[in-house]
């Protein structure tokens, strides 16, 4: 699906950052500090890429349908409005894996995908 969309670049702000906090991401071991150190670096360069056009949210209630169990906090989301107080469609969601077990965050990342 996405074969033709040419890669891009990574800044060198974020090579850098990456490669400091890689090593001690992993070593900590935490959904905390991968987040912290390693996701939102990547989330902040994507916003940069597409000069602010975008707002980010991390762990934000995205209650879409009560109804069908579409509610809950999403681990990340990437909204295509440049409006950061409220979430606005269209959305992208971003799921973590949970304590490094995929089957884990199946579930969530279903949801989210339906809600989105």
């Amino acid at each position: 699906m996405f074969g033709d969309v040419p890669e891009v670049e990574c800044s060198e702000i974020l090579t850098i950052i990456l490669k400091e906090n890689g090593d001690i991401a992993v070593a900590i071991n935490t959904e905390k500090a991968r987040y912290e150190m390693i996701i939102a670096p990547i989330l902040l360069e994507i916003r940069r890429k597409v000069n602010y056009n975008i707002s980010l949210f991390s762990g934000v209630d995205f209650n879409v349908d009560f109804s069908q169990g579409l509610n809950g906090f999403c681990d990340f989301l990437i909204s295509r409005s440049k409006e950061q107080l409220f979430i606005h469609a269209p959305v992208l969601t971003i799921v973590e894996t949970k304590n490094e077990n995929l089957k884990y965050g199946l579930g969530q990342c279903v949801a989210e995908m339906l809600a989105a």
